[in-house]
């Protein structure tokens, strides 16, 4: 269902491999938040990538997988189930201390884009189609499609995506804040895998308490816990030692 690939310089890849669509069923909900709940506990991985196998990154929830739910007793709730286990894995995911990166490649609709949109960072193929359809069906984004989306585009284009269903390609997902880079199919592991470097060389605890700061933002919350985070890293020996060398760096300069 889901591989794992963990490079030498911590970067883990996890690729979506359920045929034909990609979509997401119990089995498939239950490994994501194995996973991610191991890289939130391994200290020795750096940055997250996610994957696909196939024409589909992920058309989002099986429908036959909801169909069979809807069939039982107390049908909504079991539905409303479903949605509030995939939103707590894409929680957890967007919740990782680490960044992470969707490669993005085919088609990934309804909780295949919500999936995307939980990470921090989106790379698309030109041939990619990127939409929120759960309306044509009579129902709506429930695993955090309507408040990420939001949160990205903000509050009129999300409206229209989410009311029409309508897809886009990778171009006009880059133009509306989406997608933050747009690649060929053949590269885009590569473009994901060179988009996480910079990541590489800054103190995991300082890319983690800026990831804490932006998803507290702008409440004024938000703002304390800036300060917070900025005495937890004036304290951190990494700190200090990045600042010892910039300045060791500065005075040969001088000289």
């Amino acid at each position: 269902m889901i591989t794992v690939v963990k490079h030498e310089t911590g970067v883990v890849t996890l690729t979506l491999n359920h045929p034909p669509a990609n979509a997401f069923d119990a089995q498939t909900i239950d490994q994501l938040f194995a996973y991610a709940k191991q890289i939130q506990n391994d200290p020795q991985i750096r940055a997250l990538i996610i994957t696909a196998e196939g024409k589909f990154f992920s058309a989002g929830a099986d429908i036959g997988f909801m169909a069979e739910a809807q069939k039982k007793s107390d049908e909504p709730r079991k539905l409303a189930q479903i949605a509030k286990k995939m939103q707590a894995v894409f929680l957890q995911i967007a919740n990782l201390p680490i960044p992470t990166v969707a490669a993005i490649s085919g088609i990934a609709t309804g909780g295949g884009l919500e999936l995307a949109m939980a990470c921090d960072f989106r790379i698309a193929t030109h041939n990619a189609k990127l939409g929120l359809p759960e309306c044509k069906i009579g129902l709506l984004p429930g695993a955090g499609g309507t408040q990420r989306l939001t949160a990205l585009v903000g509050g009129q284009i999300a409206k229209r995506l989410i009311m029409t269903g309508d897809l886009m390609g990778a171009d006009q997902a880059k133009l509306i804040g989406l997608v933050d880079e747009v690649t060929t199919d053949a590269e885009a592991l590569s473009t994901a895998q060179a988009f996480c470097k910079p990541f590489l060389s800054i103190p995991a605890i300082t890319l983690a308490a800026i990831k804490n700061c932006i998803a507290h933002a702008p409440l004024d919350r938000g703002y304390e816990i800036e300060i917070e985070e900025t005495y937890n890293l004036q304290a951190a020996p990494s700190t200090a030692a990045l600042m010892n060398a910039f300045l060791n760096r500065n005075k040969k300069e001088v000289k």
